[in-house]
């Protein structure tokens, strides 16, 4: 059984505005009102517990979560991390009981949002209830691209395409997608990845020594996106239509399907400080 956990501390609050822009009145408005908490969370503790009662859903303000589960034998295997804008525990909502841990990586905040009054609130409001369609798609393209990459990609293009998707996320949010900070260690990047803690440093020291990019601590800048890519993109999968098949009239053209899902920003509350 994992270590015990500190639970987190809820403060409630009295939210001045709705949950998405565009002031709301009415039923929809009301219903809208005080389903969001905030949530304080110190690096390393933990919002919930793998099998605990699915209550809420947690949109990230600051800081970042990383999902996990852990085997009897006490291994524990990294399923997601979440930034500003994203939802935690969305993989739950179909479920009694949460499916994994979810832990703070660095000192966070959290709007907890009841998943009841969500629910209540998204039957009156078709914005809220298009947030979460969009943002249970984006996950569903996630695991998606996790499970291609598992399947096809040598190390170095696990790594190469986990270090540009972390760019693509910084650059959606208005930071550089140049040069950022790791919040996640590299054994907790080898779990997410599929990787061992030796070959993720190995090609780390690998990328730099062939000058791709430049490690100070956990600070990573990027320093050849386009040969960068150029790896990544190497297993990219492409539909493709059989040479005995004729084109439909009228019908789509298979695209490509990239390996950097977007991440869908999850607009669902207001900051009030």
């Amino acid at each position: 059984m994992p270590p015990a956990v500190r639970r987190h501390a809820v403060q409630r609050r009295l939210p001045s505005g709705p949950l998405l822009p565009g002031r709301r009145t009415g039923a929809a408005g009301r219903g809208a009102q005080g389903i969001q908490r905030t949530v304080r969370l110190r690096k390393g503790q933990c919002l919930y517990l793998l099998g605990d009662p699915v209550t809420s859903l947690y949109a990230i303000r600051v800081g970042t979560v990383k999902t996990h589960v852990t085997t009897e034998d006490g291994r524990t295997h990294v399923v997601g991390f979440h930034f500003p804008g994203d939802l935690v525990g969305l993989d739950s909502l179909a479920h009694p009981h949460y499916a994994s841990y979810a832990t703070a990586l660095e000192d966070s905040k959290l709007c907890m949002l009841g998943v009841d009054a969500l629910r209540g609130a998204a039957a009156g409001m078709p914005a809220l209830a298009n947030q979460l369609f969009l943002a249970l798609g984006g996950q569903a393209q996630r695991s998606r691209a996790l499970q291609t990459m598992l399947a096809l990609m040598t190390a170095e293009e696990r790594l190469v395409t986990f270090l540009l998707w972390m760019a693509e996320g910084f650059a959606a949010r208005g930071f550089s997608s140049s040069e950022y900070v790791l919040r996640m260690s590299r054994e907790e990047i080898g779990s997410y990845v599929g990787l061992t803690l030796e070959t993720v440093s190995r090609q780390f020291s690998r990328l730099a020594d062939c000058g791709l990019i430049r490690v100070r601590h956990r600070t990573i800048s990027l320093l050849d996106k386009p040969a960068l890519r150029a790896i990544a993109e190497r297993p990219m999968i492409s539909a493709h239509r059989p040479a005995s098949e004729e084109q439909v009239p009228g019908a789509a053209r298979a695209i490509p399907a990239g390996l950097h899902p977007a991440r869908p920003v999850a607009r669902l509350c207001q900051s009030n400080d």
